[in-house]
């Protein structure tokens, strides 16, 4: 009889976080296949080169160049702008410029290779964060193809904007931050990487907010596990609480203080001004459907609105460019991948009330269910849901970014 911390083959066994029947056990190496089938390797190696090869393009963006000067500026004067320097009709306005420590390394970037070595670490740092978003936050027990093929449509999306920008860099903390998340409950000490990923998140761009939202999500997919409320559990709440305090005050650290930290609040109240509408990357979906001459879509999408935009889009479909394809598909995948599990574990409740009532019915036979019957319908009266809203969190790098 082997210790319980070991297997039959004398392997250590990490403690699972939940009930074995809330987690599918890790497949591990046996004594006999220390390492993986190599296809396993050729399916990562692929999506990955795959993913580093679509980062190199010719320089289009023009925001790179602003972004460099602001940089320099910033080099050589020491300080970081509080006042903006570029608009002319609205002279010292204010300026929280949180982008400042991604203008400060494409400056230093610029100046040791140019465009030719920026263009190379953008494609690094996109391919470190996709790679730990494929490989680190991967189900137990899913074969890498299957991760291959559910990221792959989200790669095809993302390709349209692997520029030079500081996106990239917020990809790479988003990544880092999923990562931690999804495996804090088996790592706790993983929570204390999260103040230094803020810290650095906030100097680079205003999209450090998506991390909270990530945070929220993780913690409220613990929450909604009654395994996470023992008193064994207690440490672990405090470690979680103690790194997330830690988070938001390191956000304070930047050149702007509290109104750096509450700057995307403000941008949100923004968002609704019509000039954002005229610039290409916060131009609403159904805007750009009609600027191609697809009148009929609706201009705005509602529940009410939602069955026309749903005819029309299957009916223009083929008259939409390559990118508005990939994104309509990508976005549809999103939701079919959480729609069935949750439409299977509904439909797993109603089967389990049915046999339920054909029970207190006097079915026949049914006072005596046979063992085979019994094992069956126990997991049906399981009220836990087939997914978590952490569940959701690896598809918010490339929603966001698109």
């Amino acid at each position: 009889m082997p210790p319980s911390g070991l297997k039959r083959n004398s392997e250590p066994v990490a403690e699972a976080p939940d009930e074995p029947s809330e987690s599918i056990p890790e497949k591990r190496c046996g004594p006999g296949e220390r390492l993986p089938h190599p296809l396993k390797f050729l399916a990562a190696a692929t999506f990955l080169a795959l993913t580093f090869l679509l980062g190199f393009f010719p320089l289009k963006d023009t925001d790179f160049w602003w972004h460099l000067r602001t940089g320099d500026l910033i080099r050589t004067e020491g300080r970081v702008p509080h006042k903006d320097i570029y608009t002319y009709t609205v002279p010292n306005a204010e300026w929280i410029d949180l982008h400042w420590g991604f203008q400060v390394l494409i400056s230093l970037g610029y100046q040791i290779g140019g465009v030719p070595l920026l263009n190379l670490a953008k494609a690094v740092i996109t391919t470190a964060a996709v790679g730990l978003l494929l490989l680190g936050c991967r189900r137990r027990g899913w074969p890498v193809w299957v991760a291959v093929i559910a990221w792959l449509p989200g790669l095809l999306v993302l390709s349209g904007r692997m520029y030079i920008r500081p996106e990239t860099l917020s990809l790479l903390c988003m990544s880092v931050v999923i990562w931690v998340v999804f495996r804090w409950l088996e790592r706790p000490r993983y929570v204390w990487l999260l103040p230094a990923v803020f810290l650095c998140w906030v100097n680079i761009q205003g999209l450090f907010a998506l991390g909270f939202v990530i945070l929220a999500m993780g913690i409220l997919d613990a929450a909604l596990r009654p395994s996470m409320w023992r008193r064994d559990r207690r440490e672990w709440w405090g470690r979680l609480i103690a790194a997330c305090s830690l988070s938001v005050i390191a956000c304070l650290i930047n050149p702007y203080g509290l109104r750096g930290l509450l700057f995307p609040l403000s941008l949100v109240g923004t968002m609704g001004n019509p000039v954002f509408r005229t610039i290409g990357e916060l131009t609403p979906i159904p805007q750009f459907i009609r600027s191609l001459g697809i009148r009929e879509f609706p201009a705005e999408i509602t529940i009410a609105t939602l069955p026309q935009a749903i005819s029309v889009s299957l009916k223009s479909f083929p008259a939409f460019p390559l990118p508005m394809k990939m994104h309509l598909v990508a976005m549809v995948l999103g939701l079919v991948s959480f729609a069935f599990p949750l439409l299977g574990w509904a439909l797993c409740r109603v089967r389990g009330r049915s046999l339920a009532g054909q029970a207190d019915s006097g079915t026949p036979n049914a006072d005596k269910p046979s063992k085979k019957s019994k094992k069956t319908t126990e997991p049906l009266k399981s009220s836990k849901l087939p997914t978590a809203p952490v569940n959701l969190a690896p598809f918010s790098p490339f929603r966001a970014m698109v």
